[in-house]
């Protein structure tokens, strides 16, 4: 057992528990507390990377200053649960942990781990059962949509111009 708590900053997909905890990677609801909503300053997200898993494109974070991403802080107690996430990430390989520090919605500033795409390509299209999966895992917290609307739109634009 871990003598400390590691938390994980989850976006996108990982922000819908239920299906994180579907039974599909190995994860179940006893395996993670949700602490709560929470921000990660100076980053946004992108659909950088293929996932033959999702059938489409998948996000990622990019640092950019003054942009937010919402999404919910995950406790974990044991390296097992977090052997689980790596491999759901495809980690190292696909996504990498980094280290970070959202915010949460009362104003602490809490020391995470969240996934970036290691090898980020252009504008990868999400399926709309993606979109649908993070978009319903961002309402289940009150957390706004508008990020994921503006990074398909951007993305998009950008691939219409190649």
């Amino acid at each position: 057992m871990m003598k400390t708590k590691t938390y994980i900053f989850a976006y996108g997909s990982n922000t819908n528990v239920d299906e994180l905890c579907s039974g599909k990677y190995g994860l179940k609801r006893d395996d993670l507390s949700v602490i709560g909503a929470a921000i990660l300053q100076d980053y946004e997200v992108q659909f950088s990377r293929y996932s033959a898993a999702r059938a489409g494109g998948v996000l990622d974070i990019v640092k950019k200053e003054g942009s937010l991403v919402p999404g919910i802080v995950l406790g974990i107690d044991s390296p097992e649960v977090m052997e689980h996430f790596d491999r759901k990430e495809g980690a190292p390989d696909a996504y990498q942990r980094i280290n970070c520090e959202p915010v949460l919605a009362d104003g602490t500033k809490i020391k995470a781990i969240t996934y970036e795409v290691v090898s980020k390509s252009g504008f990868v299209a999400p399926s709309s059962e993606y979109l649908r999966i993070t978009c319903e895992g961002l309402s289940s917290f009150n957390l706004s949509t508008d990020h994921i609307l503006l990074a398909l739109d951007q993305g998009l634009k950008r691939s219409q111009k190649t």
